[in-house]
């Protein structure tokens, strides 16, 4: 068995900026993706505000992977359109355990999938403040480029 640990990226910022409406949306779009790509036979519940908690059985590793994989994809190709035609997207960070691997005991379990969650959320951040650094690298050499021509 698996257990997944999931938190949403970027859901306090949706909440803050465009109200709690359009976060309950979120969640309820978020909630029917997990419900997708899960099997039938599995379980997933909201934990806690943005954070769901999963448990895969009979789910080798492997399996475990590539479902992870697929609620990764789907959320972060949810594009939720909010007031004056704006779209708003998020990301799920995403911690698994295996049983017994990982730990016999609920807590255990939980507890490193957490973990994992966290480590990913971290992983998560950082490589959007990379893409944000090199966009705004990319954008100050397009303006520098502009500038030249003009100068010309």
């Amino acid at each position: 068995m698996a257990v997944l640990v999931m938190d949403l990226n970027r859901f306090k910022q949706i909440n803050d900026q465009h109200g709690h409406k359009v976060g309950d949306d979120v969640l309820i779009k978020v909630s029917e993706i997990l419900q997708k790509e899960m099997r039938k036979y599995d379980t997933c519940i909201r934990y806690a505000g943005d954070e769901f908690v999963a448990f895969l059985y009979n789910a080798e590793r492997e399996t475990a992977e590539r479902i992870i994989a697929r609620i990764r994809k789907a959320v972060g190709a949810l594009v939720v359109k909010v007031r004056s035609g704006k779209e708003v997207r998020l990301g799920i960070s995403v911690g698994m355990s295996m049983y017994p691997e990982d730990g016999v005991e609920l807590t255990q379990l939980f507890t490193v999938a957490d973990s994992q969650m966290y480590s990913d959320k971290f992983e998560s951040k950082a490589e959007l403040d990379q893409m944000s650094e090199a966009g705004l690298r990319e954008a100050v050499e397009v303006e520098q480029e502009i500038e030249f021509q003009r100068a010309q």
